[in-house]
């Protein structure tokens, strides 16, 4: 336990630097992730809604 402290003593700035910056790169990646998803889901021109349509129209 004492070397666990003297290691966060010592480092404790830098491990909360990179823990901070890979949440932050964490919460900006699924922020994007969640913003690509609603603009495709909006947006009819995509690969998929195109099959979907075409899939309709063969059934019908």
């Amino acid at each position: 336990a004492n070397f666990f402290f003297f290691i966060y003593d010592n480092y404790g700035g830098v491990l909360s630097g990179i823990v901070s910056f890979f949440a932050w790169i964490f919460i900006w990646g699924v922020y994007l992730i969640l913003i690509e998803i609603n603009f495709f889901s909006q947006n009819p021109g995509t690969e998929i809604e195109k099959n979907n349509l075409e899939d309709t129209s063969r059934e019908v």
